[in-house]
């Protein structure tokens, strides 16, 4: 059962926003699917889950879908070091007790999904890169569960201190950027922060440095719950922040069957590449990607 609930009613809503029918999406994806196959650089012909998701995240840009889809296999090969870490079951584990990064189960009424980021018991554990792998394998599961219209972020930073941060070094701030935005991008309704240090000021303008203006200007920081259920309302919530919801800790238990359940598709995108020498036009420049040490500043869409 999936995790990410959402009605027809929902969905038919969110196809709404756009004036688009199944029929169109469905079309839309035969249409990519068969541009797929003309690119012999690519290794797969990707799910149709994926190519709707991602088409959402898009607005149902079959253009915009197609550099997506190309980005998600190409950038497994232009960054190595985030793709082919070995990090076991254990290892995912320990993170998931370091780190909550739990994707609720609700949409909101206006159709956003929320995602929480908190610390948990033991944050000495804490590796980056196991961290990174988390968050994509969240991203993956998404790709083939979720619906949404767009997303609230939370970041609950009690716990959190300044060397914890300190071991996102700008280079992997950046290329976590890029990988976000070229392949696992969403549309942000909101980001919040909830207890938060005096440090984490000088933190949000480095993180702002990457964002476009509007994006920048839909961060926020709360000093209480209340100013939060403004925003966010309590059904979704956890009861750890007063909702009525699971707790954390409980969800955090189901998102790890889930990975279980994911496992051998983990293990096999996790080896996935395109071959460059097959690539149609012009070899790829890894400068369009900023990965060549001199980083653009990253486009949010």
């Amino acid at each position: 059962m999936s995790l990410l609930q959402y009605s027809e009613e929902q969905r038919q809503r969110i196809l709404s926003c756009y004036g688009k029918t199944q029929k169109i999406i469905d079309e839309d994806i035969e249409n990519i699917q068969n541009w797929m196959k003309k690119q012999p650089h690519l290794p797969e012909i990707a799910d149709r889950r994926i190519i709707e998701r991602i088409l959402m995240t898009r607005k149902y840009r079959v253009e915009k879908t197609k550099e997506v889809l190309d980005n998600y296999y190409t950038l497994r090969s232009l960054l190595p070091e985030f793709y082919e870490k070995n990090v076991n079951d254990n290892e995912i584990k320990k993170i998931m007790d370091a780190v909550y990064f739990i994707t609720l189960p609700k949409l909101t009424e206006d159709l956003n999904r929320v995602t929480i980021l908190r610390t948990g018991a033991n944050l000495e554990d804490f590796n980056v890169f196991a961290y990174i792998t988390l968050t994509f394998n969240v991203a993956e599961v998404r790709f083939r569960e979720d619906y949404c219209l767009s997303d609230v972020q939370i970041y609950d930073l009690e716990g959190v201190k300044a060397e914890h941060l300190l071991k996102f070094t700008p280079t992997i701030t950046k290329r976590c950027f890029i990988v976000m935005e070229k392949v696992f991008s969403v549309r942000a309704h909101g980001i919040h922060f909830l207890n938060a240090s005096s440090y984490v000021g000088p933190f949000l303008n480095f993180l702002k440095s990457f964002l476009k203006p509007k994006l920048a200007e839909r961060i926020h920081i709360h000093r209480d719950m209340e100013s939060l259920y403004r925003t966010v309302p309590k059904s979704v919530l956890p009861k750890d922040y007063g909702g009525e919801e699971k707790s954390l800790a409980e969800l955090n238990d189901l998102w790890k069957d889930k990975f279980l359940e994911y496992r051998d598709l983990f293990e096999n995108i996790r080896k996935v590449r395109v071959n460059e020498d097959l690539r149609p036009g012009k070899p790829l420049d890894p400068e369009f990607y900023g990965i060549d040490g001199n980083f653009r500043k990253l486009e949010v869409d």
